[in-house]
């Protein structure tokens, strides 16, 4: 008791491992709740795909990076404070770097499996024969793999690359096989591939944060691409595309893969005359940018020399 009753007294004015730990307990969960706030705008903006995406994204990520950035924060600091000396910094030193620790093992080790798998599809992968290449822009990456099963995706961060699964080829004719690819260069020039890999990296640091979020970003965003896509070709050419690659073989429309597909469908073939909130736009980017504001405070507090835990 008297060992802690000197922890609070010497670092309660200015306690980096304090600091953190109040910070980390009470931060993530603020930001969560705020975010919880600007979901049902975001998820109301059915309208707005292109906004709608990146909001989900950003909502999605934000309590991890909160989290991770107050952690690495109070870690950093804390082993060179003064805190050390007593036996409850220490405690709470190991409890933060044990909470870290734990989130990011779990969180790097689904990021590997994804990257993973990702890789061995890459690898499995061989140029692209004279149709691709001749559908694909000069400034596109494109790659074939041998499989039957209808495959065309984005892979890879720093370097994407599109890949195209010979089964896909065979179903798409030379119209669609071009919409397929400028769906795909889509999401390249709206970066999904980073911002998705950031999302899900930050939503699986503290998986009760943002799950629903994510899933609205993953459907949004293909959307979005496909509303990029479209100045570039035909509405018919895409929705074509959308329809071959959804159906298994030998089977009919009816065997779309559920609401996606189907909604996807409507939004090109019957465009909506709902048309987009500003105001609902608006709200959700503040209240996105309050709770940004507040899991970066922390950190700048700390950055700015309010949180260092040295004896005066």
């Amino acid at each position: 008791m008297a060992d802690a009753a000197a922890f609070f007294q010497s670092c309660t004015h200015a306690g980096a491992l304090l600091g953190s730990l109040c910070a980390i307990l009470i931060v993530p969960p603020a930001v969560w709740l705020i975010v919880r706030y600007a979901k049902p705008r975001i998820l109301a903006m059915d309208a707005d795909r292109c906004w709608q995406a990146p909001f989900a994204a950003v909502g999605s990520l934000l309590p991890g990076a909160s989290f991770l950035s107050i952690a690495a924060y109070g870690l950093t600091v804390g082993t060179s404070s003064n805190c050390l000396q007593f036996i409850t910094g220490r405690i709470i030193f190991a409890a933060l770097l044990f909470l870290t620790a734990l989130a990011l093992a779990r969180a790097i080790w689904i990021a590997a499996v994804r990257l993973g798998e990702a890789a061995s599809i890459r690898r499995s992968s061989c140029d692209a024969g004279e149709r691709l290449k001749a559908a694909a822009p000069a400034t596109c990456a494109v790659r074939e793999i041998a499989d039957a099963n209808p495959f065309c995706a984005v892979l890879g961060i720093l370097h994407p690359v599109i890949v195209l699964s010979t089964g896909a080829l065979d179903r798409l004719d030379d119209e669609e096989l071009s919409a397929a690819l400028s769906h795909e260069i889509a999401h390249i020039r709206r970066f999904d591939h980073v911002l998705g890999a950031l999302a899900a990296f930050f939503s699986d640091l503290l998986p009760f944060a943002g799950d629903d979020l994510l899933k609205t970003y993953w459907e949004a965003r293909e959307f979005a691409a496909d509303q990029r896509a479209i100045t570039q070709t035909k509405v018919e050419a895409l929705a074509g595309a959308i329809i071959a690659m959804a159906k298994p073989p030998r089977l009919g429309l009816a065997a779309l893969d559920g609401g996606t597909v189907i909604a996807r469908l409507q939004c090109l073939l019957t465009p909506s005359a709902q048309s987009v909130s500003a105001r609902g736009r608006m709200i959700a980017g503040s209240t996105l940018g309050v709770a940004t504001m507040i899991a970066l405070f922390p950190f700048a507090a700390g950055a700015l020399g309010f949180l260092s835990c040295h004896l005066q």
